[in-house]
Parts: C-alpha cells; structure tokens; sequence
C-alpha cells in the first residue's frame, strides 16, 4: 500500500512537473523535493525487489548515498561559501549516523534467533531515514531563505 501511495504521488507530481518544467516554472527547493521523491521511490522499488538482508543492506547504502548526493547538490547552491565544511559535516552525520544505529540495534546484551541480520537491516534503515531527515532539513531551509 505504502508503495502505491508513493507511486501515485510521483505520477501526478511527475506529470504536473513536465508541463511546469516546459515554462521553467519550479523553483530550485521544488526540483530538489522530487529529487528526494525519486530517492525515496529508488529505495522502495529497490526494498520490495530485495529477496534477502543481503539486499536490503544495499538498499538502504544506496538510498542513503541518493540522499547525500542530494545534500551535497543543496549545499553547492545554498552554502557556497561554506560548502566544503558544510559537506564535511554531512558525511560526518552520515558515517555517524551508521555508527550510532550499529549501536543501538546491533550492539545489544541479549540475542535471539536471526537477531544479526534483522538488526542490521534494522540499524541500516533508520540510519537511511535520519540521513533523508537531515536532507530535507536542508531543503526546506532553502526554500524559506532564498527559493
């Protein structure tokens, strides 16, 4: 169901998008929301396509990796000044971000059966949703000062 809303949402926002990208009518924070959208919808295909944890893993890095992508692509445009500390930090956020849900889902006292890589799907998706929280953090900060 979550994956049909989600389609549905980037079919009307894909063809209201052509008409008003064809009179150059998106501001900047716009474009960078469907971007996050085709992110999302990357990582939801690539989830329900995934017949393994293996696969999963893989599918939250490479969601993960869409989204920063993303915020390295705001930073340019917004923080110019400051980019290459402003992404320095994002990375740190990112790489931290694993760490900590490695932390909190894979470094517990106690363990049952298949604990390993259900945690470490786990781990890796909260750590994908921080990252897409953060970036769209960015976004609407752009769109308040500028868009």
């Amino acid at each position: 169901m979550k994956k049909l809303f989600i389609l549905s949402v980037l079919a009307v926002a894909f063809l209201s998008s052509n008409a008003l990208a064809q009179r150059g009518e998106f501001t900047d924070s716009e474009i960078y929301t469907m971007e996050l959208a085709r992110c999302d919808n990357m990582y939801v295909e690539q989830m329900e396509a995934a017949v393994n944890d293996k696969e999963r893993v893989q599918a939250n890095y490479n969601a993960v990796k869409c989204y920063g992508d993303l915020g390295n692509k705001v930073i340019d445009k917004y923080y110019s000044k400051s980019a290459f500390d402003k992404k320095a930090n994002l990375k740190n956020y990112i790489d931290n971000s694993y760490i900590v849900t490695r932390d909190i889902y894979e470094q517990q006292d106690f363990c049952t059966p298949r604990r390993g890589s259900l945690s470490e799907v786990t781990a890796k998706a909260t750590a994908s949703d921080m990252v897409r929280f953060v970036v769209e953090q960015y976004i609407v900060a752009a769109s308040r000062n500028g868009d």
